[in-house]
């Protein structure tokens, strides 16, 4: 389990709350273009006297050189991946989808928010792909720590909390016919006691996955999915996703409008 992931179910353990919303969030145009989009509310971890607490315990951590301590007071920009340092960009395997990709960070104090919205503009699903895999890449990577707003070194694949890529593709759509595949396995490098903790702490902690078809939903594969027209919204535990267990897999057929 990443580091940050850790953080939070140590913040998750003394506030006894599950302290994150994750949504990810497909828009589908009829030429196969869209936009994709995950967001992570960790705004409990803003409230009155919370703050104080988790920076105490990002201190222990930055004695190894692990992360920043200090937490942004108010801030609310958005950086494009193009625009990041070279440092970082050169860590990346393709970077010619990096002008596509932005990360909007808000953190206010006063309005008790915390909110990490990563999105990427694609042409071709397999750009997703690529984007997650480079990103779980640099999850642990301390040149993070400069990169994105906000986001600590551990910050930019989420944790471990972020889908990760396939080489083989997570997204595939033929004509009208829109296909998720199967998930990763589950991440080796957490250990029994760190998955006891996460089952603890992220019980009732969820992942919100919805996606936007240019037409109307005919019929879907897909388990414990709710069709309204020409969205699918789909809503499973959090540690079904940190297992690498989740069923998110299946297809959806949509009409041309």
């Amino acid at each position: 389990m990443k580091k940050l992931t850790y953080l939070l179910v140590a913040f998750c353990f003394l506030t006894a709350t599950s302290c994150i919303d994750i949504v990810e969030e497909m828009f589908l145009k009829k030429n196969g273009t869209g936009k994709y989009v995950i967001t992570m509310d960790m705004s409990a971890l803003m409230e009155a006297g919370t703050k104080e607490m988790l920076e105490g315990m990002m201190e222990e951590g930055q004695k190894e050189g692990d992360m920043e301590a200090k937490m942004p007071t108010e801030m609310d920009t958005i950086m494009y991946f193009t625009d990041a340092p070279d440092s970082l960009k050169r860590k990346f395997s393709h970077p010619e989808i990096l002008k596509k990709v932005s990360v909007h960070t808000i953190m206010s104090e006063a309005k008790e928010k915390m909110i990490i919205k990563f999105a990427i503009d694609f042409d071709d699903m397999k750009e997703i792909d690529y984007f997650l895999e480079d990103l779980d890449k640099l999850q642990g990577d301390n040149a993070m720590a400069g990169g994105l707003p906000g986001a600590g070194s551990d910050a930019g694949g989420g944790g471990g909390l972020l889908p990760t890529g396939s080489a083989s593709g997570m997204f595939k759509l033929a004509k009208r016919k829109f296909t998720r595949m199967a998930g990763e396995k589950a991440d080796a490098t957490m250990s029994e006691e760190e998955l006891q903790m996460a089952k603890m702490f992220f019980a009732d902690a969820s992942y919100k996955t919805i996606y936007h078809f240019p037409g109307k939903i005919k019929k879907t594969t897909m388990k414990n999915a709710t069709v309204d027209g020409k969205t699918l919204t789909m809503v499973l535990p959090l540690i079904d996703i940190l297992e690498g267990k989740a069923a998110m897999e299946g297809d959806v057929c949509f009409k041309r409008r």
